[in-house]
C-alpha cells in the first residue's frame, strides 16, 4: 500500500494545482486590495479570508490524504504521493505563520511599504508558499516518468508559475514589473511627495484608504460634513476642493476653489471654512455648499468654526513673525487675539462644548498641545514628548482628543484623554507619515491624511540604482527556474510563455502596469521557440546557456520598447538601457551555473 500511495497520481496533481492557484490567486487578490486602498490595516479582512480559506483547502486536503493513507498502513513520511510531503510542512508553517502575523500586528502595528516585505512573519508565510506551491515540481522529478504531453506537465508549469509569483513578490521593491524605474519621470517637482486620504475606526483598526490621488496628485486636509455622509479635502498643487461620499466615492470638486485648505463645514452644512493662499499670505474664506458667494473674513490660517457656528478660531501672525491664536464672529467682525506669547501659538480646535479651544504652542520648546479656555485664559500644557505633538481634534463627546506626534521617529496619529492622561499610538503605521486627524461626528471614526510615496522615487541616481538592481534581481529569477526546468531536457512548447506571462498578469494586476505583459509573454514565446530549436539540456550546455542569456534579455528588450510606445519614454541614457539588457542576459547564465551541479532528479521531458 505505502508503493501505491507514493507513485505519481495525476488526478493528485491536478487537485493541488487547483487549489495552489487558488492559494495565489487570493495572495494576489490581497495585494491588490491593500494597494488600492480597498482593505482594512487589519488582519481581519475578507481579501485575508480568500486566501485563507483556499489555504486552509489545501492543508485539509493533503492532511486528510495523508491521514487517510496511514490508516490504510503507510508510515507518516510516506503518507502522501513522492514530492508532496514539503507541501504539507509549508502548509502548516503557513498556519503557524498566520497565527504569528496576527499577534505581530496586535503588537506592532500594519506594516506599511518595503516593511510588509520583510517582517519576520510575512518572511515566514513567503517561505512557506514556496514550499507549499513546490510540490507539483517535485512530484513531477520523483516520478523518474517521461512527460509527453501538457496533461501531465500543466501542473508542473503552474507551480513554477506560482514560485516565481511568489519570488517576485518578495523582491517587488525593485521589480519592473512593480515600478516603471527607468521610464522617464514626468511628474513635476512641486508635486512630490503626495498623500492619501484615509479613514480609520476610532480604536485604530479597519485603516482604509479613501481618496487615492493621481500619480503626483495629493489629497488632504479631509474633512466631515456634519451628517458624517460625506468628505471634503483638497487635491493637487493648486488645492482644488472636492466633496465626495463618505466612502470615498461620487469625487465632484467644489466650485473652482483654488490654493484651499478646507477647515470644516458649519453646523447646517450651508457653509464651507477655508484657508487659501500661499506662503505668509494666507486669508480665511467661506464659500457656500454649491461653490457660489465666496467671502473673504479675515488674514489667518487653520480656521474652524465654534460648535455653536456663531463664531470662527484660526491663526495669524498680524506682525509677520510670530502667530497666535486668534477668534472672530462668523460674519468676520469682532476680531479678538487669543493668546500671545513669546512662541508661536497655532492649529486652534473647539471642544464640543465651546468652552475650551485646545491648540499648539512652542512657548515651552514645543510643539506640544495646550488647552486653554474660549476666552484665551488658564493655557494648559497636555503632552510632553520628544519629536513633539500637533494637530488636535476633539471627540464629540469631548472626553479624548486625536493628535500628531513624532516621539516614534515618524509621523503617527496618537489619542490621549481630555486632560492629557493615557497618551498612546493610535494608527501604528512606521510606513506612513499621517496628517490632520478628524473624529467624525459620530466619534467612530477618525479621518486623516497619510504620505505613503517616497520623495527620493523623484531622484535619477535613486531610480537608476533601484531600477538596475531590479534588472539583476528578476534576472536571476528568471535564470534559475530556467535552469531547473532544463536540467529534465526541453520543456514542452508554451512553458516558458505561461511562466513568464501568468507572473506578468499577477503581478500587473497590482501594480496597474498591464503594459507589460505583452513584453512578458513575447519573451516566454521567444524562449519557447528557441528551446524548440536548441533543444537545450544537461547534455547540450552551450544550448542551455543560449536560452539562459536569450529569455531574460528578450524580456528587457520588449520591456524598453514599451516605454518607448506605451510610455513616457525610457528616463535611463542610451548606454544605461542597452547595458541592463545585455547585463540581465549574463545574469540569466550565470543564475543557470550556479543551479547546474544541483543533485535535482528529474524526469525527461519531451516537447
Amino acid at each position: 500500500m505505502v508503493e501505491i500511495v507514493r507513485r505519481r497520481d495525476l488526478r493528485f496533481d491536478w487537485t493541488v494545482t487547483a487549489l495552489v492557484s487558488a492559494t495565489i490567486a487570493g495572495f494576489y487578490i490581497d495585494l491588490w486590495a491593500h494597494q488600492h486602498g480597498r482593505t482594512d490595516n487589519t488582519f481581519f479582512t475578507p481579501w485575508h479570508a480568500m486566501l485563507y480559506g483556499a489555504e486552509g483547502l489545501l492543508f485539509a486536503f493533503l492532511a486528510v490524504t495523508a491521514a487517510r493513507n496511514v490508516r490504510r498502513g503507510a508510515a507518516w513520511r510516506s503518507a502522501l504521493p513522492a514530492g508532496y510531503g514539503i507541501s504539507l510542512i509549508g502548509a502548516v508553517l503557513f498556519a503557524v505563520g498566520g497565527v504569528l502575523d496576527l499577534l505581530w500586528h496586535l503588537a506592532f502595528g500594519i506594516e506599511v511599504s518595503i516593511e510588509a516585505l520583510f517582517s519576520p512573519t510575512h518572511l515566514i508565510l513567503f517561505t512557506s508558499g514556496l514550499l507549499m506551491f513546490a510540490g507539483p515540481l517535485r512530484a513531477c522529478w520523483a516520478s523518474h516518468s517521461r512527460v509527453t504531453d501538457w496533461r501531465t506537465w500543466l501542473p508542473v508549469a503552474i507551480s513554477v508559475a506560482a514560485i516565481m509569483s511568489i519570488l517576485t513578490v518578495v523582491t517587488s521593491f525593485a521589480d519592473p514589473l512593480a515600478d516603471a524605474w527607468s521610464e522617464r519621470d514626468t511628474t513635476p517637482v512641486t508635486q512630490r511627495p503626495y498623500a492619501d486620504v484615509y479613514v480609520m475606526r476610532a480604536d485604530g483598526s479597519h485603516q482604509t484608504r479613501l481618496i487615492v490621488g493621481p500619480a503626483g496628485e495629493s489629497a488632504h486636509a479631509a474633512v466631515w460634513s456634519p451628517d458624517g455622509r460625506r468628505i471634503t479635502f483638497a487635491q493637487g498643487t493648486d488645492g482644488r476642493v472636492y466633496t465626495a461620499n463618505a466612502d470615498g466615492s461620487a469625487p465632484q470638486r467644489l466650485g473652482d476653489l483654488t490654493d484651499a485648505f478646507p477647515g470644516g463645514w458649519s453646523p447646517d452644512g450651508t457653509r464651507l471654512l477655508y484657508s487659501a493662499g500661499r506662503s505668509s499670505s494666507f486669508a480665511v474664506f467661506t464659500v457656500a455648499a454649491d461653490g457660489s458667494h465666496v467671502m473673504r473674513l479675515a488674514s489667518g490660517a487653520r480656521a474652524v468654526w465654534s460648535p455653536d457656528g456663531k463664531r470662527i478660531a484660526f491663526n495669524a501672525a498680524p506682525d509677520g513673525v510670530q502667530a497666535d491664536v486668534f477668534v472672530i464672529d462668523a460674519d468676520g467682525t469682532n476680531e479678538r487675539r487669543l493668546t500671545n506669547s513669546p512662541a508661536h501659538d497655532y492649529w486652534p480646535a473647539w471642544s464640543p462644548d465651546g468652552r475650551r479651544i485646545a491648540f499648539v504652542s512652542h512657548r515651552d520648546g514645543g510643539p506640544e498641545i495646550y488647552v486653554m479656555n474660549a476666552d484665551g485664559s488658564d493655557a494648559r500644557r497636555l503632552t510632553t514628548a520628544h519629536g513633539g505633538s500637533w494637530g488636535p481634534s476633539w471627540s464629540p463627546d469631548g472626553a479624548r482628543i486625536v493628535f500628531l506626534s513624532g516621539r516614534d521617529e515618524n509621523t503617527e496619529i496618537y489619542v490621549m484623554n481630555a486632560d492629557g492622561t493615557d497618551q498612546r499610538n493610535l494608527s501604528r503605521s512606521p510606513g506612513l507619515d499621517e496628517d490632520d486627524p478628524l473624529f467624525s461626528p459620530d466619534g467612530s471614526q477618525v479621518l486623516y491624511g497619510a504620505i505613503a510615496h517616497p520623495t527620493f522615487g523623484s531622484v535619477p541616481r535613486f531610480r537608476e540604482t533601484v531600477g538596475m538592481a531590479g534588472v539583476l534581481i528578476y534576472a536571476a529569477i528568471v535564470g534559475m527556474l530556467l535552469a531547473l526546468l532544463l536540467r529534465s531536457g526541453p520543456t514542452p512548447f508554451g512553458t516558458m510563455t505561461l511562466i513568464l506571462g501568468v507572473n506578468a498578469v499577477l503581478m500587473t494586476f497590482v501594480s496597474d502596469q498591464e503594459r507589460f505583459v505583452p513584453a512578458a509573454i513575447a519573451a516566454g514565446l521567444i524562449g519557447d521557440l528557441i528551446i524548440r530549436w536548441l533543444r537545450p539540456s544537461p547534455e547540450r550546455r552551450i544550448a542551455m546557456r543560449v536560452v539562459a542569456f536569450a529569455v531574460p534579455a528578450l524580456f528587457f528588450a520588449g520591456y524598453f520598447l514599451t516605454l518607448l510606445v506605451a510610455g513616457n519614454g525610457i528616463g535611463w541614457s542610451f548606454t544605461l538601457w542597452t547595458g541592463a539588457i545585455v547585463l540581465a542576459g549574463g545574469v540569466g547564465v550565470l543564475a543557470s551555473y550556479v543551479l547546474e551541479s544541483a543533485a535535482v532528479s528529474a524526469p525527461r521531458v519531451a516537447s
